[in-house]
């Protein structure tokens, strides 16, 4: 059964060229400039670990650096089309209670175009009715452990050298700590038995691994892709910037001014660029929909997020730039000098013979006795052994 598709409505084009665009502004650019260099640095197996707010725009940073680096690679794919250096997707969310690492190894095979993802190796069953509905491939009838050593063993041959993985974040759905260092440790064996750079991009909740695995935080680089601050007036300014990139990406009858309300426009997005253009297209496609000939702000705001959704947004990128924030110095002596603390009495000296006085003599086991004596309680008998059996048979 073919199923024709539905040719696309003029409104529908419209709205995809508009979702299509994206601003180049100086947050994009800053995250992306990090995340090319640790791509480029010499040396072993890393991973770049991109994180931001939600809606700050991680998705569309993903999708630019997969373009760069493909780029980047162009003469070499040419000179051999099996080359696929750099692989990219997205971790798709748990259905149960735990990530679904086979998923995840047979999309990776999927993008590699591994034979074992190939459908044309299974013979069509009879109860295939739908055609657009795919059956199991070889792939989905493998373990695990058999699926994890053909993803690395496409990736080498493949030559891939950069992996991107997009909503990385939904690895780590789960509460149990030890879940989540089998998946750190996962992701640490991957890279290296790969040797490729590992991208990955997600919230906040990425931070944990800075909590729960000391290898891969040896072997990561961590990239803020931060958002635009209310109080920052310098990121006031690249905001209307912002703002002034979308004025020309409406099409419609009258010109479209954002900068005047750009104070307002912020407060609706929370400074996240990918929030404001999710709201604007929005306000575009009900703006087209109504056949308006612009836009204004009271029209505009009728299609902006909840102030209530948007304080669970605030808190959430509040809390998780919080967790950014370094420790102090300090912080870190008392955890190096901790084993020292143990031992307090000599740290300060006691019990340390000072030149021209005579060494401590060692208290005989009489003091010791007495000293254990006097930290008894009240009442409590001495340790001592019972007489057992007759006292007038003893001799």
């Amino acid at each position: 059964m073919n199923i024709v598709p539905k040719p696309m409505s003029e409104i529908e084009r419209r709205v995809l060229e508009f979702k299509a665009r994206h601003a180049e502004h100086p947050h994009l650019e800053a995250a992306k400039d990090a995340a090319w260099k640790a791509c480029s640095r010499i040396g072993g197996e890393k991973v770049a670990i991109i994180t931001g707010s939600t809606g700050v725009g991680k998705s569309t940073l993903a999708r630019s650096m997969y373009r760069s680096l493909r780029e980047s690679c162009s003469e070499e794919i040419e000179r051999h089309p099996d080359v696929i250096p750099v692989v990219g997707l997205s971790a798709a969310s748990p259905i149960g209670r735990a990530f679904c690492w086979k998923d995840l190894y047979i999309r990776m095979l999927f993008k590699a175009g591994d034979p074992v993802t190939n459908q044309c190796l299974l013979a069509p069953t009879g109860n295939d009715m739908f055609g657009d509905i795919p059956y199991d491939t070889p792939a989905d009838r493998m373990m695990v452990d058999k699926l994890r050593r053909c993803v690395e063993t496409t990736l080498k041959r493949r030559k891939t050298r950069w992996l991107i993985l997009d909503e990385a974040h939904h690895m780590l759905l789960h509460k149990d700590p030890h879940v989540n260092q089998v998946m750190f440790e996962g992701l640490k064996s991957l890279a290296i038995e790969t040797r490729l750079t590992i991208i990955l991009c997600g919230t906040f909740k990425l931070l944990d691994i800075r909590d729960q695995s000391a290898q891969l935080v040896r072997r990561s680089d961590l990239i803020h892709f931060q958002r635009y601050d209310l109080q920052n007036r310098d990121h006031h300014k690249r905001f209307r910037r912002v703002l002034k990139a979308f004025e020309g990406y409406f099409d419609l009858r009258e010109p479209v001014n954002l900068v005047q309300d750009w104070e307002k426009y912020f407060i609706r997005s929370v400074g996240c660029v990918g929030i404001l253009k999710d709201w604007l297209s929005k306000v575009y496609e009900r703006a087209i929909q109504s056949d308006r000939d612009g836009i204004d702000l009271e029209f505009a705001l009728s299609a902006a997020h909840s102030n209530k959704e948007l304080i669970t947004i605030a808190k959430e990128a509040q809390a998780g730039e919080t967790k950014l924030l370094d420790a102090d110095e300090k912080d870190l002596m008392d955890v190096l000098l901790a084993r020292r603390a143990v031992k307090p009495a000599a740290d300060a000296g006691i019990g340390e013979s000072k030149p021209g006085s005579e060494a401590p003599v060692e208290s005989d086991a009489s003091d010791q006795r007495a000293s254990r004596a006097s930290t008894r309680r009240v009442g409590q008998r001495l340790p001592k052994r019972d007489p057992v059996g007759r006292s007038d048979l003893a001799a």
